[in-house]
């Protein structure tokens, strides 16, 4: 019983740690260093900016936000945008708006 308890507290610690991200950590801010990027890198600063405002509407409606970075390019273009893009009935517009933030994104953290 008393390991049950402590496993239990021990869980409930953890989940509480992991929650404590900000939403700049877990999806950061497309800034002016994430501009020179993207433009040099040939992404549209504009549309990352609108992915972020995206990402963090309306991918939080159904769950918590997840790190960009915590996958990597491949995963999100083949599996995540995909399905989350569908489920949640994004525009075309919307879908490459996305992509291009999680693009910048993960060559920012590179």
């Amino acid at each position: 019983m008393l390991q049950r308890t402590i496993i239990l507290a021990l869980l409930l610690f953890s989940s509480l740690i992991l929650s404590c991200a900000t939403i700049e950590e877990l999806a950061p801010l497309v800034d002016e260093a994430a501009v020179n990027l993207a433009i040099s890198s040939g992404v549209d600063p504009s549309m990352a900016a609108r992915g972020r405002t995206i990402y963090i509407t309306s991918c939080v409606r159904c769950h918590s936000p997840e790190p960009v970075a915590g996958y990597n390019l491949v995963y999100w273009q083949t599996y995540i945008l995909p399905k989350m893009a569908k489920r949640s009935k994004l525009s075309e517009t919307d879908t490459q708006a996305l992509e291009a933030y999680i693009k910048l994104t993960l060559q920012a953290v590179k």
